[in-house]
């Protein structure tokens, strides 16, 4: 495009050459010439430059038609088209009396708007196009939606046992005793079935181990220490025998691990604390009253118990803060309490496990954080004197904590 000459023909020539026609509200009270000279321009850059080099302004009025117009605030009132538009603005309802004032006072004095009205959520402008789309611009800029992230918080408590036990356990008593004076008793407990082997001739009456021997094989030695097995040693007089206790082997080996698995979801706006609570509300016995009563027949009684309710399960505490696009700073705090299974004066422990901390994690990546909580050992030896060891237990228990938090930005800071 390279046109020169007057501004009203300047105006004809160009927008000619798009198919348009222009007609002029108001004479140009200035002819001095102008020159055009553009490159691959479009019709909205076209007009743009020659508003500018005309000082007009242009109001469409059909499709190939558009009227040339001084440009003056005289002018624009009378010539301008008005639209009305409703902007969404996040959070505004949520603002102060005197905020949401503001935002009326600001498109008033910066786009001199004549008619703003200011809703629940919403702020309605009356004006022309173009100043629409500078207000529309201003107000996502000033109030974007508020951040937010996903939280996806996984607890795992990992616990394991180990239980060992090897070696040999000895006789725990030992009894010594004279073979002849058991056999003896033995007789005499039993003197009527000894007159009968004596009369059947099954034995002599002097013989002592033989008619104890009989006795022991008809089963009447159950009583008697000649009725177990023993280990006999000299002779005569002097037989003498020893009873003990079994021994036994121990090799054992026995290995446990147990996972239990809390998962939570938290969907938080930015800088705001959120809580994730799942379990139950437990009834406690703390205590209980007795109330006793007297009357002239009879004494009576009844007791009151006295009940709070614990919160059982998982409680989860979380507030995020964007740092930027790929970083998210937590603060954490995660408590699981349960039964702990015994209990104290019909009380039961309750088992409490908490976690808390400061994270920069990164978003869409998971962090694992491990926290040990509690660790017993126990060892049991036995032997026949302190240097020689038959026997020996070891059995172990320990439990970890293991939090993954992957944090994921849903609404980001950036415009």
């Amino acid at each position: 495009m390279h046109i020169e000459g007057g501004p009203a023909e300047l105006l004809v020539d160009a927008f000619g050459m798009y198919g348009i026609r222009v007609i002029f509200a108001t004479p140009f009270e200035d002819a001095k010439p102008h020159r055009v000279d553009l490159e691959d321009a479009d019709l909205a850059t076209t007009g743009q430059v020659l508003g500018a080099m005309t000082h007009c302004f242009f109001v469409p009025v059909s499709t190939h038609t558009i009227l040339a117009v001084t440009d003056d605030k005289q002018h624009r009132a009378q010539y301008e088209h008005l639209v009305t538009a409703t902007f969404d603005v996040p959070d505004l309802e949520n603002l102060s009396t005197e905020e949401r004032t503001s935002i009326e006072t600001l498109l008033v004095s910066l786009f001199n708007v004549s008619k703003v009205a200011v809703h629940r959520d919403s702020v309605t402008v009356h004006a022309t196009p173009e100043v629409l789309l500078e207000v529309q611009s201003m107000l996502a800029t000033l109030y974007r939606p508020t951040p937010q992230v996903l939280l996806q918080i996984k607890s795992y408590i990992v616990s394991r046992t180990h239980n060992r036990n090897l070696g040999v356990e000895l006789p725990q008593t030992i009894k010594i005793f004279n073979v002849l004076t058991e056999a003896n008793s033995l007789i005499s407990s039993n003197s009527s079935v000894v007159q009968e082997l004596i009369s059947a001739g099954l034995v002599a009456s002097g013989d002592t181990l033989g008619i104890a021997e009989l006795l022991i094989a008809a089963g009447y030695a159950s009583d008697s220490v000649l009725g177990s097995s023993s280990l006999y040693f000299g002779g005569g007089l002097t037989a003498t025998g020893v009873q003990f206790d079994s021994i036994s082997a121990n090799a054992s080996l026995s290995v446990s691990s147990v996972q239990q698995l809390e998962s939570a979801t938290l969907h938080l706006a930015n800088d705001q604390p959120g809580t994730f609570k799942v379990g139950e509300h437990y009834p406690v016995l703390t205590a209980t009253t007795l109330a006793v009563g007297a009357s002239t027949s009879a004494t009576s009684s009844s007791a009151t118990p006295s009940i709070e309710y614990e919160d059982l399960g998982l409680l989860l505490e979380a507030k995020p803060h964007i740092v930027s696009d790929k970083e998210v700073l937590l603060h954490l705090h995660e408590t699981i309490r349960s039964l702990q299974g015994s209990s104290l004066n019909t009380i039961p422990i309750l088992d409490n496990q908490e976690f808390s901390s400061d994270l920069s994690v990164a978003a869409g990546v998971t962090t694992v954080v491990v926290s040990n909580l509690t660790r017993t050992e126990a060892l049991a030896t036995q032997g026949v004197i302190d240097s020689i060891t038959t026997n020996s237990s070891r059995d172990t228990n320990d439990s970890e904590l293991v939090i993954t938090i992957t944090p994921i930005i849903t609404r980001s800071p950036s415009p």
